[in-house]
């Protein structure tokens, strides 16, 4: 199963991503919500990890990365399959992702190329798996997003997924 490093939002502006989940979650369309994780921003995506070893890694990262500000201003699709809300790509995110390729790429084996420095998106997924029948109804409810949606990204995980599974958390406290 991948794994993921990612940036989880301070519960205030989480929870607004959340009610934007449970909205579509009513209109039939897959969130994030059904997967079990927090509202967050992908750092980097390995198709395999070594666990025992990311999570002093996860703890060092932690500690040298500053909590990072966040501000969503608009809502953008990924083709026909994804909808998410698309952050500015501050120096901090930049540095940040490029802070969790340094930690982890040496302890991980096929990194998924969509999150390389060069193609990375930062985003934060409001629905998943779009057909052709949920797609319209997806844009549809993510523009009530009240934008722009201003947040912090406060802690980093290491999340298995699908299912997912979140093996460790730990608070950004770097300066």
């Amino acid at each position: 199963m991948p794994f993921a490093v990612v940036l989880l939002l301070e519960p205030v502006t989480g929870q607004v991503v959340r009610a934007l989940w449970r909205r579509l979650a009513e209109a039939g369309i897959r969130t994030m919500a059904e997967l079990g994780v927090e509202p967050h921003v992908t750092l980097g995506v390995w198709d395999a990890l070594d666990v025992v070893g990311a999570e002093p890694a996860l703890d060092a990262f932690a500690r040298e990365t500053p909590p990072v500000p966040v501000s969503f201003v608009d809502v953008r699709p990924f083709g026909s399959t994804a909808v998410y809300l698309a952050p500015v790509a501050t120096p901090l995110l930049r540095d940040a992702h490029a802070r969790a390729h340094a930690s982890f790429d040496a302890l991980a084996r096929g990194p998924s190329s969509h999150f390389t420095r060069d193609a990375w998106v930062p985003h934060c997924t409001l629905a998943m798996d779009l057909t052709r029948e949920t797609s319209h109804a997806a844009w549809t409810v993510s523009q009530e997003a009240r934008l722009p949606l201003e947040g912090r990204l406060e802690r980093a995980a290491l999340v298995e997924f699908r299912p997912a599974r979140v093996h460790a958390v730990r608070l950004l406290t770097g300066r």
